[in-house]
């Protein structure tokens, strides 16, 4: 991993507001960590786990949550966003420095999260209007653009539930330009995430694969996936591709993009994968 943060090689806010996928396509952009932007032909624009400022760091050069690479885009020059989706409340997933500038650049988007976190993002200053929350249940959302987003479960390291604010930690099925995106947030398997993942149909699978290991639980660092279990959980729901993500923010919580490409290589080497750039460009295709 880098050991100074570094700038993107490419205007990603000038591609963003240029390019448009043809019908039946959705463009790809990785943000870096969990960080997503998907783009279809009428140009819905939804923003998925944006971390793009160095808050939890902000004033500590010593802080092991130091960023490894510059952002790679200025919140604020987001623009045209149909909405801000946030799977849970660790900071490099909801972070208000990153979301209120998109959304002031996006007067039309709106902010889904999990119930669970509507008090942290009112208390932020999103406004109730522009707020839409989930369970984690199945529900879903309807944007004008034809985009549906559904909320299920994660486990980071375990499911967590409420009866008053449903599922702590979520995934969220987006579904636009007839293409079905699953962005599992920060998780680990569950008892019945590969029969629920299955019934999906998915078209694309976004994990992460950064694992988990005891040195870093007594740092407070939750854990996800291992490379490994993420090709098994891949290969068991039948995506047509795969996405990991969260191996590269932080170098205390970081591995190589290679142990992803070889355990597919050595377990399951029909399976398409894409290892993507911070601010690359990927368009899929059905």
């Amino acid at each position: 991993m880098p050991t100074q943060p570094t700038a993107p090689a490419v205007d990603l806010a000038a591609d963003l507001r240029a390019y448009t996928p043809a019908d039946q396509s959705v463009a790809v952009w990785w943000l870096g960590q969990s960080g997503f932007i998907f783009k279809s032909a009428n140009s819905a624009l939804i923003v998925v786990d944006p971390y793009l400022t160095n808050s939890i760091a902000e004033g500590d050069p010593t802080s092991i949550w130091q960023r490894c690479f510059a952002p790679p885009v200025r919140p604020d020059l987001i623009t045209k966003a149909s909405a801000v989706l946030c799977t849970h409340e660790h900071a490099d997933h909801f972070d208000p420095a990153s979301i209120q500038p998109i959304l002031a650049s996006s007067p039309r988007a709106v902010l889904v999260i999990p119930q669970w976190i509507a008090g942290d993002a009112l208390r932020a200053g999103v406004e109730t209007n522009r707020l839409r929350t989930t369970r984690g249940e199945g529900d879903s959302i309807s944007l004008p653009e034809g985009v549906q987003i559904t909320a299920f479960p994660a486990a980071h390291y375990e499911l967590e539930y409420d009866s008053q604010h449903g599922h702590r930690w979520q995934g969220f099925l987006i579904e636009l330009a007839g293409i079905r995106i699953y962005h599992s947030g920060d998780t680990i398997n569950y008892p019945y995430l590969v029969p629920q993942l299955r019934a999906l149909n998915l078209d694309i699978l976004i994990v992460p694969v950064n694992g988990r290991d005891a040195a870093r639980d007594q740092q407070g660092i939750v854990g996800n996936l291992w490379p490994d279990e993420a090709v098994e959980l891949t290969a068991a729901v039948g995506a047509q591709l795969v996405i990991p993500c969260h191996w590269d923010m932080f170098a205390v919580n970081s591995l190589p993009p290679g142990d992803f490409a070889n355990a597919i290589a050595t377990t399951h080497p029909y399976q398409p994968f894409k290892i993507m750039a911070q601010a690359e460009r990927f368009v899929y295709t059905r």
